[in-house]
């Protein structure tokens, strides 16, 4: 029997990726919308917990810009 990871490679991934493209590029930026508000809103988190949401890109731009403990 295959693994759920076989199943999504082999029949989706490439196809999950391309459909996720633009999101994955506006996310490198870090002034993006979820930063940019925290900003406006003079909110500067110490700690930021993301549970399967994304590559961790948006955690390093967290890091990068508040100085953030990411996990």
């Amino acid at each position: 029997m295959k693994t759920q990871k076989e199943i999504f490679q082999t029949s989706e991934a490439d196809q999950w990726f391309s459909r996720n493209k633009k999101s994955f590029e506006t996310t490198k930026d870090e002034n993006g919308i979820i930063i940019q508000s925290l900003k406006e809103i003079e909110i500067a988190p110490k700690k930021v917990l993301e549970i399967g949401c994304a590559n961790g890109v948006r955690l390093k731009n967290f890091n990068k810009v508040f100085g953030s403990e990411c996990f």
